[in-house]
């Protein structure tokens, strides 16, 4: 709340032309207390900035690792520029999105949701769940599912284009592509209660790699900077080793 006060301080120091609006001061508008300006501060930071720039280290990572993959994603980026180039709107390359719903199935930034709680006795698979129970799902796990995905610990872009086991399938709520009622992935939660930012998630990934693939080639930085996958636990799932690299710009001809 210290940060939050300073904030308040600068502002009123300065005129009105000078001053930089941001989120903590619609919070100051609507009047919230403390705790709960706080607890939104969190929520922001962590719930959308910290779980968006996770997953693209992530995305990053596996593209320094899969060269191949790399050097796929940026042809079909540029390609499908010179298709649209006169286009309005934007439009993705197909593998690009591909990339990165699945680096969200095999890395999704919160490897649990926020706990439910039962209304009433439930049964599912033949196990009761009595009523008042919490319950909470294993998002990584789900997406690792070996019963469900073909060499699920392999990183396979390609099984989310057109004929693959993954196309058309929503990250957001059930049901697939091809007319199945089932939930293979939920990075975002599911259903009603599925994160509301899923859609602006998706497309800022999406435009982030997309600028930092088609400006530069991303190149393990020597042995000393080898891509390690190990995983940190907590609230959000990071690299346990942060992601180092070496850039290289690309030559446009």
């Amino acid at each position: 709340m210290a940060l939050v006060r300073a904030h308040q301080q600068r502002n009123g120091e300065e005129d009105g032309a000078a001053r930089r609006r941001c989120y903590v001061d619609t919070l100051l508008e609507l009047g919230l207390p403390d705790e709960e300006m706080v607890s939104l501060c969190w929520e922001f930071m962590n719930a959308a900035a910290k779980t968006t720039s996770t997953a693209l280290e992530w995305i990053m990572a596996r593209l320094v690792l899969h060269q191949d993959i790399q050097q796929k994603l940026w042809k079909d980026i540029a390609g499908t520029r010179r298709v649209d180039a006169k286009a309005e709107g934007e439009r993705w390359s197909p593998f690009l999105e591909a990339v990165v719903l699945e680096a969200l199935r095999r890395h999704p930034p919160a490897h649990f949701l926020l706990a439910h709680t039962t209304d009433k006795d439930f049964s599912l698979d033949g196990y009761l769940i009595p009523k008042g129970s919490i319950v909470n799902y294993g998002v990584a796990d789900m997406g690792r599912d070996e019963a469900v995905w073909s060499r699920p610990d392999e990183f396979l872009p390609e099984r989310f284009l057109e004929g693959g086991e993954g196309y058309g399938l929503s990250v957001t709520h059930t049901g697939g592509g091809n007319g199945e009622e089932t939930i293979k992935m939920m990075p975002f939660g599911c259903g009603r209660r599925a994160c509301p930012g899923a859609a602006v998630a998706l497309t800022v990934l999406k435009s982030f790699v997309e600028s930092l693939v088609s400006r530069f080639e991303w190149r393990p930085a020597g042995i000393q900077g080898a891509v390690v996958m190990d995983e940190k636990p907590g609230l959000v799932t990071e690299m346990r080793t942060p992601l180092r690299t070496c850039l290289v710009v690309r030559q446009h001809g």
